[in-house]
């Protein structure tokens, strides 16, 4: 009996490690600090035993990565020599910079890799490569009028304003019968290592935005051109993501189509990278409408809606009451319609969504109408909408709902 256990103790293990074990990475992409990937082991059994063999790492996840400027042209040996890899580059026109994404192939922390990547980069400008979510929370209850709570005509027929906006989003799906022939363009500025991103959020934010008048989804700008950036693909998770190198890549690319107003249904963690390439489009004389964020009363800022100059929108309900997940902060400067609206959907039955991604695109559809009529920058912008807004909060600007909610401005009225 003894002889026999001391066998087991002896062969199971052997066994086990003759089974072979394989490791799988994976990351938490809803929490942009969380640079440590997580390991978990699983034994796969095997007809006849085999020597151990190492899988092939999977590319490295946006967590683990980080991004850089170089001066246009700038060798990249400087890095390489200091043990970072080189895993994209792409020339950033605005900026008169490229911008690379790399990891470092040196056991340290994150940490520690981005302290040495600052000391050598020529630009000292240097992150880790953040992490943005569109910000889309789903829900099952009733639709509303949210025209009507904004005093946006239903269908918009009277508004036969036409403009050209730009949004940066997941894929859209310009074929879709909510679009009419043309209205929307879609280019797409990704990593060629990422996957396509789903089309879901885009289609619905840029329907919101220019939904044939005559459709069951009819847009605020029905008769606008729109010129949609995807710059998202699938993460770790399933879900869509992008980050700072994408990001960066589609404010350029509609800096360089001459974009004024641009509609930015996402939002993440603060980048160096990201505030600098903002500032460049806002210098330039583009108008930037993001979503304030849904991760809750309590949650710090997030951007690009935080950044200065950068117009912020909450979502409310129909009642007026702010989106229970919807983020808060002095930078808010509008509310609009963004809970329980029922939008364009390209694969089943339509159902309702929340989230100031939808409450977005009202304000951005104000602006660019303020825009036309000769608003200068977004300074006047905002004091234009400011004055058209209804103050349904704390008097005066206040950090849930900023100045109001926005209301169809002048240019509009018919």
């Amino acid at each position: 009996m003894v002889v026999a256990l001391a066998f087991v103790q002896i062969v199971l293990p052997v066994a086990i490690l003759a089974a072979g074990i394989h490791q799988a990475w994976a990351d938490d992409d809803d929490d942009d600090d969380d640079d440590r990937p997580r390991r978990r082991v699983i034994i796969e059994q095997r007809q006849q035993p085999v020597t151990p063999r190492r899988e092939a790492r999977r590319p490295a996840r946006p967590a683990l990565e980080f991004v850089a400027y170089l001066p246009t042209g700038t060798s990249p040996a400087i890095l390489q020599q200091a043990d970072f890899v080189i895993t994209g580059r792409r020339v950033v026109g605005s900026l008169g910079r490229d911008l690379v994404r790399l990891r470092s192939t040196r056991r340290e922390s994150p940490e520690a890799a981005l302290r040495r990547l600052r000391a050598i980069t020529p630009v000292g400008l240097a992150d880790r490569n953040r992490i943005y979510r569109p910000s889309r929370f789903d829900c099952s209850a009733a639709g509303c009028g949210a025209f009507a709570m904004i005093d946006w005509p239903n269908p918009p027929t009277t508004c036969p304003v036409e403009a050209t906006i730009g949004m940066i989003d997941t894929a859209v799906d310009a074929a879709h019968p909510a679009f009419r022939q043309g209205a929307v363009e879609v280019l797409t500025v990704r990593a060629p290592d990422r996957g396509p991103s789903s089309d879901r959020h885009g289609t619905a934010v840029a329907a919101l935005l220019v939904g044939r008048a005559d459709s069951e989804h009819p847009g605020l700008l029905p008769r606008a051109r729109l010129v949609s950036v995807d710059v998202f693909h699938r993460g770790g998770d399933g879900r869509d993501v992008t980050d700072t190198f994408d990001l960066v890549g589609g404010l350029d690319a509609l800096m360089a189509r001459g974009i004024r107003i641009a509609n930015l249904s996402l939002s993440g963690p603060d980048s160096p990278l990201l505030r600098e390439a903002v500032e460049a489009a806002i210098g330039k004389g583009m108008v930037l409408v993001a979503a304030a964020g849904n991760e809750g009363p309590g949650a710090r800022p997030l951007y690009p809606a935080a950044y200065a100059g950068v117009i912020a929108v909450t979502a409310v309900d129909r009642d007026g009451r702010v989106f229970r997940r919807a983020n808060r902060g002095n930078h808010i400067a509008f509310a609009a319609p963004g809970v329980n609206l029922v939008l364009a959907e390209t694969r089943g039955r339509a159902r309702p969504q929340s989230g100031t991604s939808f409450a977005a695109p009202f304000v951005t559809a104000a602006a660019s109408l303020v825009t036309r009529s000769g608003a200068a920058d977004v300074d006047a912008v905002v004091d234009a909408l400011r004055k058209a807004a209804t103050d349904i909060g704390a008097p005066g600007r206040d950090p849930l709902t900023g100045w109001g909610l926005i209301r169809r401005p002048a240019a509009c009225m018919s």
